[in-house]
């Protein structure tokens, strides 16, 4: 078999790729996330958020996830996730409160970073992907909600 070029493997990689975007900053209001578009490969109806160092900047996390859900609400998508890549701990006091921010649930968190996978397939079939959607699923159906969900009822 012939060995491709660099160059001609490239375009072949760049020709098969779903486009993912990388965050640049937030923007001026602090309220939404500036995207810049990038070669990649994820899944349909898949979208990775990753962050790179925050080192201790308790702040710039909390207003970073406000932007992700507010992205998330805005554009919806059955399967994200949420990567911290970098440097979490810093000289600030805010270190310690990151690390408990980082560990704990929160509504926007996918099904899949907290429950069993064979429940969360369950779910996903019942169309809840992330957990406000299975308080919501709880809160609008009461006691049995879970007879609703194909395989778990």
């Amino acid at each position: 078999m012939r060995r491709r070029s660099p160059r001609a493997l490239r375009a072949a990689l760049d020709a098969a790729t779903i486009p993912t975007w990388t965050w640049r900053k937030l923007a001026a209001d602090g309220a939404t996330l500036a995207f810049s578009r990038a070669p990649g490969w994820l899944a349909p109806g898949q979208r990775i958020y990753a962050v790179g160092d925050v080192r201790g900047d308790l702040g710039a996390v909390r207003a970073m996830h406000a932007a992700i859900g507010g992205d998330l609400a805005a554009r919806p998508c059955p399967r994200a996730t949420l990567i911290h890549l970098g440097d979490v701990i810093g000289a600030d006091a805010g270190s310690a409160e990151i690390l408990a921010l980082l560990t704990a649930p929160v509504p926007a968190d996918p099904v899949e970073a907290w429950l069993d996978a064979n429940l969360v397939k369950r779910l996903h079939h019942g169309d809840i992907f992330t957990l406000s959607g299975l308080i919501d699923r709880i809160t609008e159906r009461g006691f049995r909600w879970y007879t609703t969900i194909p395989q778990l009822g």
